[in-house]
C-alpha cells in the first residue's frame, strides 16, 4: 500500500498530468473493500421468523402408524422448541390455535390417516415449527397426541351414535390406519378398550 502512495512522487510530472487517475487507485481500493464488507453484512442470512409465510411446496412426511407422522422434529418437547423457536406473544399462539381447532372441527382433515403436521401447517398457512410450538404451548402436547385425540373423539361419537357399527368401520373412518393402533390409542385416552367403552356407554343409556 505504501508503494502505491509513492507512485505520484516517482512518476515524472508529465506522466502525472496525463495519468492523474493513478493517484486515486489506493482510495478506490479502500472504497471497494468497504462496499464489499457492507454488502456481505446486508446479504447475510438472517433467521426466518415469519409466522405466516407464503405457502411453498413441502415434502410431506409419510405416515408410519395410525396415520400419525412420527418425524423426530414433530415429536420434540416444548423445552426444545423454546430454544429453537422465536418467542411470539400469547395472542399470536392463541390465534393460530383457534384457527387450527376451527379447521379440525369443520373440515375434519384428521379423518385421512395420512394427515400430517405439514398438511395442517399448509392449510393454516403457518410454518411447521411454528405450528408445532403453538400446539405444545397451548395444548401441552405434541402434534401426534393432538391429532390422536381428535380421532378418538370421533370414534367415540361413532360408537355412541351407532352402537351396531363394526369396529373395523369405526377405526378406518376415524383416521386410524390399523386396528392395533386404534385399540392402543383409544385405551390410552379413555382407559378402556373400544369394546369396553361401547358396553359401558350402552349400559349408561339403560
Amino acid at each position: 500500500m505504501r508503494t502505491l502512495f509513492l507512485i505520484p512522487q516517482v512518476l515524472p510530472p508529465t506522466t502525472l498530468e496525463t495519468h492523474w487517475w493513478i493517484a486515486l487507485i489506493p482510495a478506490l481500493i479502500v472504497i471497494a473493500g468497504l462496499v464489499y464488507w457492507i454488502k456481505t453484512l446486508l446479504t447475510k442470512e438472517l433467521p426466518d421468523n415469519d409466522i405466516f409465510p407464503t405457502l411453498k411446496d413441502e415434502k410431506k412426511a409419510q405416515p408410519q402408524d395410525a396415520g400419525i407422522c412420527k418425524n423426530d422434529t414433530e415429536q420434540q418437547t416444548l423445552s426444545t422448541w423454546e430454544v429453537q423457536t422465536p418467542h411470539f406473544s400469547n395472542d399470536v399462539h392463541e390465534e393460530i390455535m383457534e384457527r387450527a381447532q376451527e379447521l379440525m372441527e369443520k373440515e375434519k382433515p384428521f379423518l385421512d390417516h395420512r394427515f400430517c403436521l405439514s398438511d395442517l401447517a399448509s392449510l393454516l398457512g403457518v410454518k411447521r415449527h411454528i405450528l408445532s410450538a403453538t400446539i405444545n404451548k397451548k395444548m401441552s402436547c405434541s402434534f401426534t397426541m393432538f391429532v390422536a385425540e381428535w380421532r378418538v373423539e370421533h370414534a367415540k361419537r361413532m360408537l355412541q351414535d351407532n352402537p351396531e357399527s363394526k369396529l373395523s368401520s369405526v377405526w378406518s373412518e376415524s383416521g386410524f390406519s390399523n386396528e392395533t393402533s386404534f385399540h392402543r390409542t383409544f385405551k390410552a385416552f379413555t382407559g378402556m378398550t373400544p369394546c369396553d367403552w361401547k358396553a359401558a356407554t350402552k349400559q349408561m343409556k339403560g
